[in-house]
């Protein structure tokens, strides 16, 4: 996302030509990778279950972010693992995960959560995926 300003002007033997900004003045690079998320937040917990929110990211690499993918950590860390796969619903910006699912949470342990924006980012390409 960091626009890019690009002046132009011709050389000849001559001289140089005058300088003009191009129309537009300036491009953004498009078809990137999203930019970093926001922290994941805790909407609420119980026993038995983590309900968690995220943001988009401030940057969407130039290409709209098709959905997310949290990933949870028992807080020593080394241990990621994908607890929610959002591929393609782009508007699911919450998850609760819960002693009811396979990668389910323990009653009394700490976990650290961490979200990815995803969009397609390969012109040449449509369907790869590019993870903030």
């Amino acid at each position: 996302g960091t626009p890019y300003y690009v002046r132009v002007s011709a050389h000849t033997a001559m001289s140089y030509g005058r300088r003009t900004l191009t129309t537009p003045e300036f491009e953004l690079p498009a078809n990137t990778q999203p930019g970093k998320n926001t922290p994941v937040r805790l909407v609420s917990s119980t026993r038995t279950s983590i309900e968690l929110e995220w943001d988009y990211p401030t940057q969407n690499g130039g290409t709209p972010v098709i959905g997310f993918e949290l990933w949870m950590d028992d807080w020593s860390g080394g241990n990621s693992r994908i607890v929610f796969d959002g591929t393609d619903q782009p508007d699911v910006t919450s998850f609760t995960v819960s002693t009811a699912t396979s990668l389910g949470v323990e009653s009394g342990r700490q976990y650290q959560f961490m979200v990815r924006a995803i969009n397609y980012c390969s012109p040449s390409d449509p369907t790869l995926a590019c993870y903030g």
